[in-house]
């Protein structure tokens, strides 16, 4: 069921445009069953209504679209009073078709026919600009200033023309080939063109319309469009193509709702289906080690534990439960190693890149701590009979210096010096004790002196 305004019905009858649809209904020469109508936007269904426009029945047409090579020597109309051969001669197609646009009758090249009177209306109307391409044959060619005009512009009797790309393609001592894109669809545009700056057309072809080329086919040939290109036509001419529509499925039939009588059921078969003529056994028998399962079926999910003994094969999960590792029971290459490690002294050292314990042995000078390894911080006191190591700091607490028992050299000399006497004399150069009490006068000395006399 279609419901459509009658004007769009003509028009996609290939009668004529809507807007020409129009103006028959307005006139009154369009009838639907029976009844003349008069009034825009009544609407109609193809399917059921008879429309006539001056008393001629519309039929449901389907749409059909062809590109023509149209060759020179033809003319584009349905009829001929000369009795000259038309373009619709050359497409056996019942249906009345109508072209886009027209092509002189020497004129030869891409030429679009159809029963869709609006997308033509629409493709040939000024404000639509579809690209045309031609390729035209000028005698003797043209010059430099002759082609700067045509591309800026020529002033023709009906207005000037928009400016138009021109490109030479090849040329002889007589006449030369041009390549020309235009966007207006004036009548004999192009031969106007070249008339215009003095030209003389010889021979004229129009490779394309609308994207539309002719490269592949022949002249006098003609191809139906495929559903891009006419997906692409009503593009450029701003309109939406809406398809056929598709014959409504039936809706399927409820399903019969089963019996609740087992008596109905038929009995089951009692004979039992070959291994491999049907599905695959739903139980599997359980998969190990020593009976994998089949290639493409998948693998169990219960695996067997794995240890030390029974490692897991290549491509299965590492089992999560993994023994203790200990020094004796290294862990295998690739495996965490253990977080509970021994403890390791210097009869036992850490193995290489493990970490160092800890809690270490206190060192003494019987046992030196090993290089690299912090020293301890409790150092025995040194005396002069056990002196301290190179490098070691020095007691504090150093012995009481005598005559006996001098200082070591560089050694800050005791500031208590024994006391010296006539018997214990000062040694060369120490500064002499002084007496108590007063110093010795001059007559002490004279009597000392006597005493001795």
């Amino acid at each position: 069921m279609t419901i459509e305004r009658v004007q769009k019905i003509i028009a996609q009858a290939g009668i004529c445009s809507r807007r020409k649809a129009e103006e028959l209904i307005l006139a009154g020469r369009v009838r639907i069953n029976g009844r003349i109508v008069t009034e825009l936007g009544v609407k109609a269904d193809t399917e059921k209504d008879k429309i006539e426009v001056d008393d001629k029945q519309l039929q449901n047409q389907k749409l059909v679209y062809y590109l023509l090579n149209k060759p020179a020597g033809t003319i584009t109309s349905a009829k001929d009073e000369a009795d000259r051969p038309v373009v619709f001669d050359l497409v056996p197609e019942k249906r009345r078709l109508v072209s886009a646009g027209r092509l002189d009758y020497n004129t030869e090249g891409a030429l679009l026919l159809t029963n869709d009177g609006e997308l033509v209306h629409k493709l040939t109307h000024p404000s639509s600009r579809v690209p045309k391409e031609y390729e035209v044959k000028v005698r003797e060619g043209l010059s430099a200033s002759q082609i700067r005009v045509i591309e800026n512009g020529v002033l023709l009797d009906d207005g000037p023309a928009e400016p138009v790309s021109v490109e030479k393609i090849k040329a002889t001592e007589r006449h030369a080939w041009y390549h020309l894109i235009l966007h207006e669809g004036r009548n004999r545009e192009v031969r106007r063109i070249i008339e215009a700056v003095g030209g003389q057309v010889i021979r004229l072809r129009r490779l394309s319309f609308a994207g539309l080329s002719i490269a592949s086919l022949p002249v006098g040939e003609h191809r139906p469009l495929s559903i891009g290109e006419i997906l692409s036509l009503y593009e450029q001419a701003g309109m939406v193509f809406l398809d056929e529509p598709k014959e409504k499925k039936e809706p399927r039939p409820a399903p019969k709702a089963e019996s609740t009588n087992r008596t109905d059921r038929k009995p089951a078969s009692k004979t039992r289906k070959a291994p491999n003529s049907g599905n695959k056994p739903t139980g599997k028998p359980r998969r190990t080690e020593d009976r994998p399962a089949p290639k493409g079926e998948r693998k169990p999910t219960g695996k067997p534990r794995r240890t030390e003994d029974r490692p897991a094969p290549k491509g299965e999960r590492k089992p999560t439960g993994k023994p203790r590792r200990t020094e004796d029971r290294p862990a295998p290459k690739g495996e965490r190693k253990p977080t509970g490690k021994p403890r390791h002294t210097e009869d036992r050292p850490a193995p290489k890149g493990e970490r160092k314990p800890t809690g270490k042995p206190r060192r003494t000078e019987d046992r030196p701590a090993p290089k690299g390894e912090r020293k301890p911080t409790g150092k025995p006191r040194r005396t002069e009979d056990r002196p301290a190591p190179k490098g070691e700091r020095k007691p504090t607490g150093k012995p009481r210096r005598t005559e006996d028992r001098p200082a070591p050299k560089g050694e800050r000399k005791p500031t208590g010096k024994p006391r010296r006497t006539e018997d214990r004399p000062a040694p060369k150069g120490e500064k002499k004790p002084a007496r108590p009490g007063k110093s010795p006068t001059h007559n002490d000395k004279r009597r000392i002196g006597r005493k001795k006399t």
